[in-house]
Formats: C-alpha cells, sequence, structure tokens
C-alpha cells in the first residue's frame, strides 16, 4: 500500500509434500501343524494408519487362505495417495508332523541244515511329506545270523522334524537235514535198515496171524480138547535090565504115550528105572 492507499499483491503456492509411508501392522508369526506338506493358514487383516490418508487397506502376499509350506514369509504393505508404501513381514511356520512312510519287505521263511541262517533282504523304501532321500535302518539289519524260530525285524526312518515311520516283518527260521550232505553209503545203509524193520515186522505179524489160524482150524475139527492114550507092553514079554554089581533084576517098563490135540506134536514120555541104562528083550 502507497501513501495514497493503493494496494499492490501477489500469491504464490506452497506444496507440501506426503513422504511418509502407511504404517502397516502385521500379525505375530504363525505356526500350524501339518501331516502333509501344506497347510492352509488365515490371520485377520493388518492394520494401516497414515499421516495424510485415512481408510487405507492392506495386501499380504501371499493372502490369507493360501496353502503354505514349511517356513513361509508373509509380506503385507500399503499404499498412500502420494503413493507412499509401507510394508510388513511375518512368519508361517508349517510344523512337520507327519511320520515318515516305510515301506517292509514280506515276511521272510527260510531254511538250514544248521542251527542258524544269514538273511539278507532289499533295502526298504522311506516316503516323506516334506524331506526327501531318508533311508530305513532295520534292527537286526539285513545279513544278521538269526537262530530257529520267528524273529521280529523293524525297520525305521527320521525325516528332519524328528518323525519317526515305522514298520515291521517277521523272519522265520526252521531247522531242516540238508539231505544232499549226507554221504550216499549212509542213505543206501539207512534204506536197507529200513526195509529189513519193515520186512522183519512183517513176517513177524504174518507168522503169528497163521499160527493163530492153525490153531483155530485144530480145535474146531476136534471134539475133545485133550486125549491121553496108554499102552502097555505086549503080554508075555518080559525086560530084563541087567543091575550092576551081579544084581539082576527085572523090570516091566512101563511106556506111556500121551497126546494133546490141542497142540501140533505127539510127546511120548517113557518111565525107567534111573539105576538102570540097558533095556533088551528076554
Amino acid at each position: 500500500m502507497d501513501n495514497s492507499d493503493n494496494t499492490g499483491s501477489c500469491e504464490f503456492t506452497i506444496n507440501v509434500i506426503d513422504t511418509g509411508d502407511p504404517q502397516v501392522s502385521c500379525p505375530d508369526n504363525i505356526e500350524e501343524n501339518s501331516s502333509t506338506d501344506q497347510a492352509i493358514v488365515t490371520w485377520n487383516n493388518s492394520s494401516v494408519t497414515d499421516n495424510v490418508d485415512t481408510g487405507l487397506a492392506t495386501t499380504c502376499n501371499p493372502p490369507s487362505g493360501s496353502p503354505f509350506n514349511i517356513d513361509s514369509t508373509v509380506t503385507c504393505s500399503a499404499m498412500d495417495n502420494s503413493d507412499n508404501t509401507g510394508s510388513c513381514e511375518f512368519t508361517i511356520n508349517v510344523i512337520d508332523t507327519g511320520d515318515p512312510q516305510v515301506s517292509c519287505p514280506d515276511n521272510i521263511e527260510e531254511n538250514s541244515s544248521t542251527d542258524q541262517a544269514i538273511v539278507t533282504w532289499n533295502n526298504s523304501s522311506v516316503t516323506d511329506n516334506v524331506d526327501t532321500g531318508l533311508s530305513a535302518t532295520c534292527t537286526p539289519p539285513s545279513g544278521s545270523s538269526f537262530n530257529i524260530g520267528s524273529t521280529d525285524v523293524t525297520c525305521s526312518a527320521t525325516d528332519a522334524a524328528g518323525n519317526v515311520g515305522r514298520c515291521e516283518f517277521k523272519v522265520s527260521f526252521g531247522g531242516c537235514s540238508n539231505i544232499s550232505s549226507v554221504p550216499g553209503y549212509q542213505i543206501a545203509v539207512i534204506a536197507i535198515l529200513a526195509i529189513c524193520l519193515v520186512m522183519s515186522l512183517s513176517f513177524s505179524f504174518y507168522s503169528r496171524f497163521r499160527y493163530s489160524q492153525k490153531n483155530r482150524d485144530i480145535n474146531s475139527t476136534m471134539n475133545m480138547t485133550n486125549i491121553d492114550v496108554s499102552t502097555s507092553k505086549p503080554p508075555n514079554t518080559d525086560y530084563e535090565l541087567p543091575a550092576p554089581g551081579n544084581v539082576e533084576a527085572a523090570h516091566v517098563a512101563e511106556s506111556r504115550e500121551s497126546v494133546n490135540y490141542g497142540y501140533e506134536d505127539l510127546h511120548t514120555y517113557s518111565s525107567l528105572e534111573p539105576a538102570y541104562t540097558g533095556l533088551k528083550q528076554s
């Protein structure tokens, strides 16, 4: 304004440039258990504040509700009207709770001519929901010596999370004689002895059967079981028995014949004085 009250003016603009990034608040780190190789994880929307703008929204990558693997990182961001971007991060830790899957071989049966046998088998296969290249350990291991009977074999595998998978199978071992290890002459001797034993038993049974059958036939044809037949000396027949020491004595020999038809043979019994050994007819 001059002394005459005339006023002159001008204008200029002050542009306050927003350089402040929005403040994004992420949720805490998340842990999720899963028995598979992934887990579906959700969370509440992140909050956003800005020095100028209001009502801003966040965008997370990967978004809430996505499937997550082990140890995944999520980034959430927001942009204001001045194109300032704010962001935050959190971690989703999917905890592996799935046991490895171990496939055992089928049950094994072995025979041996000794009291032990060496048994081997192919390595057990292992699959896991997260880890690869796992191997199984068996107790007792393949190539061990197994005793007669049934033995349980346990194979197990452990993944990086400490989960253990197991399977079992049986090794059954029965001892048997290996005939190929017996000398040929021993086999021949054993066979001959066996044949002789069978023939001897057969003959014994047959003889007893025939003897029993014959006695039954005899008894069935006889009316009397026992018949005694006695014979005397012929009439007017004398026998002189010279006595020792000029002693003469005449004795009549008595002869008795006894027949028992319950037996096959006739048995003749003669009774004489024991002192006389010579018998002559006078």
